[in-house]
């Protein structure tokens, strides 16, 4: 079936996020700290173009904005978005039976816009029974193409990972056939731990061609080629989390290959931009600014891989 482009604004996908029950606000999992001061770059617009967010996080933009207005700037570089993944992974949002029914009818006529779910590792201690039959139920709706965001947060209290590693494997258990796995990882030091436990535990339930998208990957050279070694079918999104990387970590950026690579934004975390409230989907063009010069490729040529390689993974 052919696939319909249709770019779709900001207050829409804020439309989608408030299709949930109601619910008191939280702070996101993983709010990142603020960037050094950085000067503020001249505007620099460029032509439009077609962009794919791989991952965001529309309840949780729904909730900075009740909190906070508006990002606070502007993108100075302006793209359409034809599609992208919202991902819900906080399951005291997701529990009205109703609320994947009702994206859906949301989405009318716009098939490149998908739905992930999944219960993320920081809640691996504090979900209930009726979070789980909720996340059960809704992984079971055709329109439900990932299962997100799932994975580690080893910044936590080593008392915390195993009830994370029991998460992850009931997760998997699941089944992750027919299903992109979007894994959030985050370890300590190095991260190589966090990183080979996973892998770990996807060789053992997972075929060798899983789909695996690496949620804001900030791992080292290494670490990226033994998953994309291992697994063919495995993509890695970049986020405004860039800004912050170290030499190791833009030589990595440089390193991967073209094939592979995702745009994100993660909104509302990681805006790519000082003095930014928050993130929002539509500063995606700037999160690819930043990559494209990583990489030193115009970023047009960047924009037209990443939605490629997007479509690639979530829509075929």
């Amino acid at each position: 079936m052919a696939q319909t482009n249709v770019p779709i604004e900001t207050e829409e996908l804020i439309l989608l996020a408030s299709s949930g029950e109601e619910m008191e606000e939280q702070e996101g999992p993983h709010q990142e700290e603020e960037a050094p001061h950085q000067e503020e770059e001249a505007p620099h617009q460029a032509s439009q173009a077609d962009t794919y967010d791989t991952h965001f996080h529309p309840d949780r933009i729904q909730s900075k904005r009740e909190e906070l207005g508006e990002p606070g700037k502007q993108p100075e570089q302006p793209v359409d978005l034809v599609g992208g993944v919202l991902n819900y992974c906080d399951p005291e949002n997701y529990t009205s039976p109703d609320f994947v029914n009702e994206l859906v009818r949301l989405q009318e006529g716009r098939n490149t816009w998908k739905i992930a779910m999944g219960i993320h590792p920081k809640q691996a201690s504090t979900f209930t029974e009726r979070h789980w039959q909720a996340l059960l139920r809704h992984l079971d709706n055709p329109r439900v193409i990932g299962l997100s965001e799932v994975g580690f947060e080893f910044t936590m209290s080593p008392e915390e990972w195993p009830n994370q590693e029991r998460l992850f494997n009931a997760l998997l258990d699941v089944g992750t056939r027919g299903r992109v796995l979007i894994l959030h990882l985050r370890g300590v030091e190095d991260g190589t731990s966090v990183h080979v436990i996973s892998r770990r535990l996807i060789r053992k339930k997972c075929p060798k061609g899983q789909r695996i998208h690496l949620h804001s990957f900030n791992g080292t050279v290494a670490q990226m080629r033994a998953w994309t070694t291992e697994f063919p079918n495995c993509f890695l999104g970049l986020s405004g989390l860039t800004r912050w990387f170290s030499d190791h970590q833009r030589t990595m950026v440089r390193e991967i290959p073209e094939g592979r690579l995702l745009l994100e934004t993660d909104a509302p975390y990681l805006p790519p931009r000082p003095g930014m409230r928050f993130n929002e989907p539509k500063f995606l063009g700037d999160v690819g600014r930043l990559v494209a010069g990583l990489r030193d490729i115009p970023l047009a040529r960047l924009m037209a891989v990443t939605t490629a390689n997007a479509q690639r993974l979530y829509c075929s």
